[in-house]
């Protein structure tokens, strides 16, 4: 592929989710009667971790080999565009007259959203979370239904935290994190003091399901600069105009470096946007997440 022109290469990622989407339709119901789902989960993690060494070369290579490994346990491809990992997304503009004084307290809540690779990065990020995190924290994992429930119960036995898939109208706590229901939109709604979840149904037109960006938008409304917003690997730009929201109400926003993405995608918009406050290796976000107070 290192021999393409850079016009084929677009084209070739253009024409790759319909290639994968019909493969995906035709394997669908094999996916839907496979009872070990946890099995196949493990085995994608593993594969992910071991051949991220080998996942050299262009963009469009590392993309479309993970977007294979997913495709072959169970996974959707998840590329908003035919961007080569985002390199062509629009960034947000955001004036200073836009933003309102960044608040550096405690947070009243946290939302990390994440696409390819995320299931690895989350894992190394939660892990570092004590007991007695201060705040709830919401996680916006492109992935679809069948896998997020298994997923939430493998997060949750690592963790110290309490790890759990989101439920419709369960009030918010600390020291929980809430993972998005494959499928569907998560929301948050009522007021500062009583924050609870608001699960909606995905539409055919939305993209993502769950979608960064809708979160973010519902976070940034409610609770304003007292949120922090963390953007780690991803293919695409969801959640960029969700942090975009957030700062604009003075909130904070973290974004993973290149370096320790798998895609370096949702981070790089964010970062390319002038939204990011900090960059950040993935091992320094759960350092840094677990000295909040």
């Amino acid at each position: 592929m290192s021999n393409l022109s850079l016009k084929n290469k677009l084209l070739l990622l253009a024409i790759l989710p319909l290639m994968l989407l019909l493969i995906s339709l035709m394997l669908s119901s094999y996916y839907l009667e496979n009872k070990n789902q946890q099995q196949n989960f493990d085995s994608f993690q593993t594969k992910l971790i071991r051949d991220k060494q080998t996942l050299l070369g262009t963009e469009v290579e590392i993309a479309s080999k993970i977007v294979l490994y997913q495709l072959a346990n169970g996974f959707q491809a998840s590329s908003q565009n035919t961007s080569l990992a985002g390199i062509s997304s629009t960034p947000v503009s955001t004036t200073d007259n836009d933003r309102r004084h960044v608040s550096h307290s405690t947070p009243e809540i946290v939302v990390i959203g994440t696409s390819t690779g995320g299931p690895v990065a989350l894992q190394k990020v939660l892990v570092q979370i004590p007991e007695n995190f201060p705040c709830p924290i919401l996680l916006i994992q492109h992935m679809p239904a069948t896998f997020t429930p298994s997923f939430a119960e493998r997060l949750n036995s690592q963790c110290a935290i309490r790890v759990k898939q989101a439920e419709d109208g369960e009030s918010l706590k600390a020291g929980t994190a809430y993972l998005a229901p494959g499928g569907q939109q998560m929301l948050v709604k009522g007021r500062s003091q009583h924050l609870y979840i608001s699960i909606e149904p995905g539409t055919l037109e939305q993209t993502y399901k769950p979608c960064v960006d809708l979160t973010f938008h519902s976070v940034a409304a409610i609770c304003g600069a007292k949120t922090l917003a963390v953007i780690l690997t991803g293919m695409g730009s969801d959640g960029c105009d969700g942090c975009n929201a957030i700062k604009k109400k003075g909130g904070r926003v973290w974004a993973q470096d290149q370096a320790s993405s798998t895609i370096y995608g949702m981070p790089m918009a964010v970062a390319k946007a002038g939204l990011a406050d900090m960059v950040l290796d993935i091992e320094e976000v759960g350092r840094k997440l677990s000295v909040l107070n």
